[in-house]
This record gives structure tokens, sequence and C-alpha cells, in this order.
């Protein structure tokens, strides 16, 4: 059991496609604490992460997938319907007939589409196949109209924060409102602090890696990340990070480094 920060983590498919690959991550997935599979109609994935369990299924029917599904629409779908949308995503995954949680995953073109869309999303929540409703890469000034044209604000918003690009602004909008936030892209650029001093000492300190590390410093700042190994191995090393605890001196030493 790993013990560690509130925050969750999530693994994330952007880039995988090849059901052998899945079959293999997603198995290999299974054996740690990860909270959710993060996927999307734009990743072109969501039928080969179905068949990729079916196919661990039918090899081994002992196997139990546990961990959660994410996924989201993306704005050309907003006119189909969005409860269309969410209704293939689920029979294409095949796990459930409810979503962990469901986003817009970037905001449309006008802000009459994104109202539309969002009360849609409000409705399927309503119906239960979805148990939450987010936003993706939406401004503080959309998602405040969003509030005011329906009364509610989302219970998750992913941005791609990274120690390149951390908007303090919307850490302390979420905190403020409640709102799950997520970075779906915290390591982007870490290769440029690989040789930072600070960086290479706490990781020194915490007995981990610089990747650990910074997603660490993301999970302790109540900030859920979503991780896309880079290998098979990696998925059990990247987890790790779950269990760092850093210390307020150690936090803001790092966050020394983005400014």
């Amino acid at each position: 059991m790993i013990i560690g920060t509130k925050a969750k983590v999530g693994f994330g498919t952007e880039t995988l496609r090849e059901q052998e690959i899945l079959t293999e991550y997603l198995k290999e997935v299974s054996l740690y604490e990860y909270d959710f599979v993060d996927c999307a109609w734009r990743y072109g994935n969501e039928p080969y992460i179905g068949m990729a369990l079916c196919n661990i299924k039918k090899a081994d029917m002992s196997f139990r997938f546990n961990v959660a599904f994410q996924s989201k629409v993306w704005p050309s779908k907003f006119p189909g319907g969005v409860n269309k949308s969410l209704k293939f995503a689920l029979s294409k995954i095949g796990v459930n007939n409810y979503m962990d949680s469901y986003l817009l995953h970037a905001p449309a073109d006008t802000i009459e589409k994104n109202i539309t869309a969002w009360k849609q999303l409000i409705d399927c929540q309503t119906r239960g196949q979805t148990k939450r409703i987010g936003l993706g890469d939406f401004t503080i000034e959309v998602m405040d109209a969003l509030f005011e044209a329906t009364g509610r604000r989302p219970d998750v918003l992913q941005l791609p924060i990274s120690l390149g690009n951390i908007h303090f602004e919307y850490i302390s909008y979420c905190q403020e409102n409640s709102i799950e936030l997520q970075s779906y892209r915290p390591l982007e650029g870490w290769e440029k602090y690989s040789g930072n001093k600070i960086l290479v000492d706490l990781a020194a300190k915490y007995g981990t890696t610089i990747k650990n590390l910074i997603s660490a410093f993301f999970l302790n700042l109540g900030i859920t990340v979503i991780l896309l190994p880079e290998s098979k191995g990696e998925i059990g090393e990247l987890i790790e990070a779950k269990s760092l605890i850093l210390s307020k001196e150690d936090l803001d030493l790092i966050k020394s480094i983005t400014q």
C-alpha cells in the first residue's frame, strides 16, 4: 500500500494507439495504484483500449481491471451531442456503463457552443452516465461564464501544467472552488531541469529520480498528474511519486526554480 499525497495519479494514453502495446501497458497498470486511465476521442484509442482489455481477459479469465476511466469529447463533436460521444466512449472501452469523469476536451469557438455543450454534459451526469464532469484548457473567464449560465462549476479542470508552465492563478481558483486540477503535461521539458542543483540535491535527499521529484512536487501542491510512461518498466517507477511527501521548505525551493 502506497502512503503519500492525497492527489491522484492518472495513466496517460495520449500517444498509445497500438493494441499490442496497450495490452502490455494496461496489464502492468493494473498491478499498481494508478487512480484512473485518461483517454479521449481525440486520441483515437478508445476502441483499442477496449480490445486490449478483452485480449487480457481472454488470456486470463480471472483478470479484473479496477482502475477508473476518464475520457473527453472534442469540440468538433459538440454539435452531434455530448451524450452521443459519451455513449460511444463507454461502448468502446467496455468496462462500465458509466465514466468516472468526462470532460469537454477543449473550448469551442463561441461561448454559446460551450454553454450548450456544458449543459449537455451536466445532463449526462444527472442521468448517471458519468460520476464527474470537467473541462480542458478553459480559461477562468469562460468557466465563470459557464457557471453564470448553469450554476455549475466543473469537478475537474485539465491544464498543461509543468515546471516551465505553472499557472498559480488557476491553482488558487481551483482550490477556492473545490475543483480537482489535473496536469496532463507534468513532465514536459523535464530534461531542461535534470542538471539543476536544487533538484539534483532534493532527488538525492528523497532517494528518487528527477522525474518523480517533479511529479511529487505537483502532487504535494494538490495537483493530479497524468503520467505517460516511455516504457513498460516506467509504469511501476513513475507511480512511486505518489508516496513522496515533500517538506514545505523543499516545495518552496522547487517553486523558486519556476519564478
